[in-house]
């Protein structure tokens, strides 16, 4: 449970209060909605990376396809390992 300094009065709380006891600052909880949003677009690059990669690797071209495998790759791995 991570220490933060309140911006409307500059005390230290908790990360995980909603209001500041001491002055009633809300705090925006917007951690789920952007890791929502962050999974959808390593989720599309993923797919675009695949489909690039077996197009290329069909269409003979294997530097296009081995550049879009890695990326494919590193995607697969920042989705999986949080």
């Amino acid at each position: 449970m991570p220490i933060i300094k309140c911006p409307g009065c500059d005390k230290r709380i908790s990360d995980e209060v909603e209001l500041c006891p001491t002055c009633g600052y809300r705090f925006v909880k917007r951690s789920k909605s952007r890791k929502i949003i962050i999974n959808i677009v390593l989720m599309m690059l993923i797919c675009i990376s695949a489909f690039i990669a077996v197009v290329a690797f069909t269409l003979g071209n294997t530097v296009i396809g081995s550049a879009a495998s890695v990326v494919m790759i590193i995607c697969l791995i920042k989705f999986f390992v949080k």
